[in-house]
């Protein structure tokens, strides 16, 4: 299953003000990917991306305050960004 159709599967489980990223959490341009974010009833960011290669799909959440979970200088961002697929 591609990026987008798994990030609307999870919206629906559970509806609500969803953000849709146009801008890639992974800055590889070699794999498929989407993200949405999510803001609770308590003011916290949750974003969920799917990033998807042929062989394998990869499933994230980084939840926080929206000034720490949105920035690409995350460390949890910065990790996803080191992943590297090797198959052999």
């Amino acid at each position: 299953m591609e990026a987008e159709p798994r990030l609307k599967d999870r919206i629906a489980q559970d509806p609500g003000n969803w953000r849709i990223w146009s801008n890639k959490l992974f800055l590889s341009s070699k794999i498929e990917q989407a993200t949405g974010e999510r803001t609770d009833e308590t003011g916290m960011v949750w974003l969920h991306t799917y990033l998807v290669w042929p062989h394998l799909t990869i499933y994230v959440t980084i939840s926080g305050p929206a000034s720490i979970a949105e920035t690409m200088e995350n460390w949890a961002i910065r990790a996803i960004n080191s992943l590297t697929l090797t198959t052999q």
